[in-house]
């Protein structure tokens, strides 16, 4: 139950499957054991998701990040886009930017900068990747070039080589995941 990791990974994936609810009582117990932990970052994730303001910006672990986020909170989405774009050619100092960049502009609609941004942050450390199946890339998934990223990141050879996951969809590429749920069947 001190898994701070565990935690946030169990609110990603009560998210991922469409229990929002579970997801947000995870947070909270979370931050009753340890105000300031991972589930902070997750919770970025799964807020921009939801299309909700951030309580808590002051939370987020860089000033980058914080400032893009109080420009979202603003409603400057002229902001926002022009520090995402930059990030495309920036330097920082973790990896992570680049995915909190990439969710910001799928949670916006830019889908092809949110893919360009994750393939930046896939290239600096791969695991990376495992953020793209949050709901606040649903959109993402079904843009054109979102088979770059999985081309780019090994994922399509790997799903050829041994099939791909049983919540993808069975299209002929293996493209379009649909992590909702309707009742107990995944759609």
């Amino acid at each position: 139950p001190l898994n701070s990791y565990g935690r946030g990974f169990l609110m990603a994936a009560y998210e991922a499957t469409g229990n929002s609810i579970q997801a947000r009582l995870e947070y909270e117990t979370g931050e009753e054991l340890t105000p300031a932990w991972w589930g902070d970052t997750v919770d970025i994730f799964l807020t921009l998701g939801r299309g909700e303001p951030f309580a808590h910006v002051e939370r987020a672990k860089s000033e980058d990040l914080r400032s893009v986020l109080a420009m979202l909170n603003d409603g400057d989405r002229a902001g926002v886009l022009s520090k995402l774009n930059r990030g495309l050619t920036g330097e920082f100092p973790t990896s992570s930017i680049f995915v909190h960049y990439a969710a910001i502009a799928a949670a916006i609609g830019e889908d092809e900068l949110a893919i360009n941004l994750m393939i930046r942050a896939t290239d600096i450390l791969p695991i990376h990747l495992h953020w793209i199946w949050l709901p606040v890339f649903t959109e993402t998934w079904h843009h054109p070039n979102f088979r770059n990223l999985l081309e780019h990141a090994g994922v399509l050879a790997y799903w050829e080589q041994y099939g791909p996951p049983e919540i993808c969809e069975s299209s002929p590429d293996y493209l379009v995941c649909n992590m909702h749920t309707a009742g107990n069947e995944l759609k």
